[in-house]
């Protein structure tokens, strides 16, 4: 009996992705048709971004989509999304399709693709610039929280990028083709930086703008866990009063 049902699902599920398939060819069309020159690097990319986002496959992106997207990253990664996503909605009716979103950028593509580069690169920005320069390296290379491990191998990672920027400040940019595993150390490196004068990095990163925001901060501080009664309650008062 499980076989049969299993045969049976297969040709709905065929029907579902050959429709899915179709709106997106529909969309690309639409968009040549406006002129727009679409490398097929970038074809694949805004598929892979369009499949991540659209999770009832409905050829759009609402909302409720985004917010489910988000809940599961960092409240700073999730303010980056909505903005990057909402700037595209030139249709002013709170959801994109295909044809919107392939006015992005290739850096805002890539980094919606892998929430890592925004990650790594947020926890490093320790002022919040854009950019880093050899004091902001030589402040988290010296923080006292740091660990020696961790520093022994975000030195020279760090120093690397440092030296092969042409006006010597680090941009997420530089981030964009490193490795999962060297990501993850610099996003280690920036977070434990943070901790030598503990600011929450929800709250140094990004204004509490609204009630939608309150409650990603909220479930993603909960959900990570290891968080101290003081932590908590500098997080309560936030969420609170809406600082």
């Amino acid at each position: 009996r499980a076989q049969v049902d299993t045969l049976a699902v297969r040709p709905a599920a065929r029907a579902i992705a050959r429709a899915r398939a179709t709106r997106t060819a529909s969309a690309m069309m639409h968009t040549a048709d406006e002129g727009v020159n679409l490398s097929s690097a970038r074809l694949l990319l805004l598929g892979r971004v369009m499949a991540m986002l659209d999770t009832n496959s409905d050829g759009f992106v609402d909302k409720l989509e985004l917010y489910k997207f988000t809940k599961q990253h960092s409240p700073a990664y999730a303010k980056y999304v909505r903005t990057t996503i909402w700037l595209l909605d030139t249709g002013g009716d709170d959801r994109i399709d295909m044809a919107e979103l392939v006015h992005a950028t290739d850096a805002d593509l890539n980094i919606l693709t892998n929430p890592l580069i925004f990650e790594a690169f947020h926890a490093l920005d320790l002022n919040k610039r854009g950019y880093l320069e050899t004091d902001d390296v030589r402040l988290i290379l010296t923080a006292k929280r740091l660990t020696s491990a961790t520093r022994t191998e975000a030195q020279p990672l760090l120093l690397e990028l440092l030296g092969e920027s042409p006006d010597g400040r680090i941009t997420i940019a530089a981030l964009m083709r490193m490795p999962d595993a060297q990501l993850r150390l610099l996003e280690q490196a920036g977070n434990e930086a943070q901790l030598t004068g503990y600011i929450p990095p929800e709250l140094c990163a990004t204004e509490v703008d609204d009630a939608w925001e309150r409650r990603v901060i909220a479930e993603s501080r909960r959900d990570a866990g290891g968080m101290n009664a003081a932590q908590a309650d500098i997080l309560a008062n936030a969420i609170k009063w809406g600082f």
